[in-house]
């Protein structure tokens, strides 16, 4: 197993992520990609050169890395199990696949699970846990980051554990490796590198890390005044008609928005708190602001006050 510590040897393992697709990394070859993370065509740009890859900030890490120490500490003494720091793994077969794993569990046979396994450790906002969390299962981009990283290692189970809100440690999410899921995970990431051999990206989508993309590979306008002649790109009409159909539906329903706010404004008159057949309605007041005049003499215009809007569905809406 070749590996590589991301703490001892900083310098050489971010090195070796550019030129190789990771664990957080490889939900966007199934198009699941959490928001923060780059999508399909962002990381295809990162990997073939064209883009910067984004920075992976030294305090961030640092503070990461305790945390995640934290919550192994505490789920091993759960689970009953002695865990080592993780590394930087490149897979056995497969060059350009590698993972960053958290922490490798020695054994895992409190857990019904004999030899060494992987453990996932995520420190989940309650919120986003709720929303997220569902099913009783991890969201599908933590479970593929999984699957990889025992792809990579060659161990047979792993186990992903969070932290909840600060406060609450999840119960742990024990899953042996999957054969059919692994085997998917590596013809996608070869049929990856395969697409930056040919220099062949796969279409933009609209994830705003895609929008961040362009952006770098085109920073400015070449001034030209003749348009440039694409007919003979097919899909551009249709992807210009889709974008003025989206504005359209949404002023369409910002207008409607705003006419809806109108209408139960009116209703609630001064009422701070209304309720009727569904929904309970808040329209707290917020006070405005006046004019103010900065240091340099520029004036800073106030805010007009206003009521903030509130509809939650009640139980009763669902019937």
């Amino acid at each position: 197993m070749s590996a590589i510590s991301p703490h001892a040897d900083r310098a050489a393992w971010l090195a070796a992520r550019r030129s190789t697709v990771g664990g957080s990394e490889v939900a966007a070859l199934f198009g699941c990609q959490p928001a923060y993370a780059l999508s399909a065509f962002a990381l295809w740009q990162a990997k073939a050169g064209r883009i910067a890859e984004p920075e992976v900030r030294a305090e961030r890490a640092e503070w990461g890395l305790r945390l995640e120490a934290a919550i192994a500490a505490a789920a091993a003494e759960r689970l009953g199990v002695e865990v080592e720091p993780g590394r930087w793994v490149r897979h056995p077969s497969v060059p350009g696949m590698a993972a960053t794993t958290d922490f490798h569990v020695k054994d895992g046979g409190s857990l019904g699970h004999e030899g060494p396994g992987v453990m996932e450790v995520k420190n989940a906002d309650w919120l986003i846990h709720r929303r997220t969390w569902v099913g009783g299962e991890p969201p599908l981009h933590v479970l593929l980051q999984l699957q990889h990283q025992l792809a990579c290692t060659g161990f047979g189970w792993g186990v992903v554990v969070a932290l909840i809100g600060g406060n609450r440690l999840a119960e742990p999410y024990v899953y042996k490796a999957r054969p059919a899921l692994v085997a998917e995970i590596e013809r996608r990431v070869e049929g990856f590198w395969q697409s930056v051999e040919r220099g062949e990206p796969p279409e933009p989508d609209g994830a705003e890390s895609t929008i961040r993309a362009l952006a770098r590979l085109h920073p400015e306008d070449d001034g030209g005044r003749e348009p440039l002649d694409l007919a003979a790109d097919e899909g551009l009409p249709l992807a210009c008609a889709r974008l003025l159909d989206a504005q359209a539906r949404r002023k369409a329903a910002e207008l409607d928005e705003r006419a809806a706010k109108a209408l139960i404004l009116a209703r609630m008159g001064s009422a701070r708190l209304g309720r009727c057949a569904g929904y309970l309605i808040e329209a707290a007041a917020v006070a405005g602001s006046p004019d103010r005049v900065a240091s340099a003499g520029e004036t800073i215009r106030g805010r007009a006050g206003h009521r903030r809007l509130n509809v939650r569905e009640t139980d009763d809406a669902r019937c």
